[in-house]
């Protein structure tokens, strides 16, 4: 049933009444987290010297229930990792800075692991199913904890290397473009149509706008089902992703992609945690909710902005109420007549 990095399942149960799947997950356990002693919650938070409310706290922000007095289920790497981040607390790190890291990164890591479990032939190879024909020797898993640690110290460099470019003289509020850019239809769409064809639809959305917005120099900020959050450092930036995001999607249509609708907006916003906040990010939702299918709605700081760009062309529309922004200048973009 079973067979990965060693471990395999016969279906037969052992002697202590254990059913084979409750074997293997064992074995996963171990080859993930170790192998040896298990630990009470009580045990680990005397290692690292800590208290239980905050550890409690901490163990919430990874996302897990807490554990049951005097059940031994923790392991050599949960008492190791406790213990790292209690003496990053000691060195000065406040309490809610680690849990807001611990949360956003616990977050991320979920979303990796539940990207690599459904897809069998990665998690396979993951766990060290690899093709025996190869010449190369490669720990797969050894493998993918290197790629997650360079991706992590990659993303933290551009994440300096943004906020510098992008922060003026407030190091909180930079100025910067927001785009929403969301799947037209997506609600009715997933009632109708195979899980197959939303995932694809949806695969096909993710590929393209991470493409479009890393080659037009902004920032993927996250993906949220059929909608994607994107930054930009100029308004002509993200004007030019907006228009070239738009066209590669409707060109899909023949292929029954149902085409995009874009939002875009320009002002202080606040950037934490790898998220943006602020009433531009809101302008910004609000923009792509008004926006009809294959447009390009944008605030009047960006029509301002790209007035005299001879690449762009925006029409003032009329002005329209947007949920908890009050009436609101809206102006359709579009590329320039050659």
């Amino acid at each position: 049933m079973w067979q990965v990095g060693g471990l395999q399942d016969d279906e037969s149960g052992d002697a202590n009444g254990a059913s084979s799947t409750e074997r293997w997950l064992r074995g996963i356990e171990t080859l993930l987290l170790g192998g040896g002693e298990r630990f009470t919650a009580e045990e680990v938070r005397a290692a690292a010297g800590v208290d239980e409310e905050w550890s409690q706290r901490l163990w919430r922000a990874i996302g897990f229930p807490e554990i049951p007095p005097g059940v031994r289920a923790l392991t050599p790497a949960d008492r190791e990792a406790l213990t790292q981040v209690a003496a990053l607390r000691r060195a000065g790190l406040g309490d809610d800075d680690l849990v807001n890291v611990t949360r956003t990164a616990s977050l991320a890591m979920a979303r990796i692991a539940d990207a690599v479990t459904a897809e069998s032939t990665v998690w396979a190879n993951v766990m060290g199913a690899t093709d025996e024909s190869s010449s190369e020797h490669v720990d797969p898993l050894a493998t993918f904890d290197s790629l997650l640690s360079y991706l992590s110290r990659r993303q933290l460099l551009a994440a300096v290397l943004w906020r510098t470019a992008a922060t003026g003289d407030d190091l909180d509020w930079p100025n910067l473009a927001v785009g929403f850019a969301d799947i037209v239809g997506y609600t009715e769409l997933s009632q109708q149509l195979p899980g197959d064809d939303i995932a694809a639809l949806v695969g096909r959305f993710d590929s393209v706008t991470s493409d479009v917005v890393a080659d037009g120099g902004g920032r993927t900020v996250k993906m949220i089902g059929d909608a994607v959050l994107f930054t930009a450092e100029t308004s002509a930036g993200a004007c030019e992703i907006a228009l070239t995001l738009s066209a590669r999607l409707h060109a899909d249509r023949d292929a029954g992609f149902p085409g995009i609708r874009v939002g875009l907006a320009w002002g202080p916003v606040l950037a934490r945690f790898g998220d943006v906040y602020g009433p531009v990010v809101n302008l910004a939702s609000r923009l792509v909710a008004a926006a009809r299918p294959g447009t390009v709605l944008v605030g009047a700081e960006i029509a301002a902005f790209v007035s005299d760009d001879e690449r762009f062309a925006t029409r003032p529309l009329r002005a329209r109420r947007l949920k908890g922004l009050g009436r609101v200048q809206l102006h359709a973009l579009r590329r320039a007549d050659p």
